[in-house]
């Protein structure tokens, strides 16, 4: 059985969220529900970098949220502070 792709665990925890999440948050969730599996945050923050069309990140803090929430939602906006 193929494991799932960690773009889409990742993108579904954030989604699941609803809003801006941190990478330690991402972490939290991340580690409960798939125990099995490794949560290396370098490689998890490059994930959601160079995934610009599904992710945006809000200052320097390693705060992010979905892309697609831009246009959806009023306190979702990418940027550095």
């Amino acid at each position: 059985m193929k494991k799932p792709n960690l773009t889409k665990l990742i993108y579904d925890i954030v989604e699941e969220k609803g809003g801006w999440m941190t990478l330690s948050e991402m972490e939290e969730v991340f580690i409960n529900k798939y125990p099995s599996r490794k949560f290396i945050k370098s490689s998890i923050r490059s994930l959601l970098l160079s995934n610009r069309d599904l992710f945006i990140n809000y200052g320097h803090n390693s705060t992010y949220a979905l892309a697609k929430w831009e246009n959806e939602k009023q306190n979702i906006k990418k940027g550095v502070i």
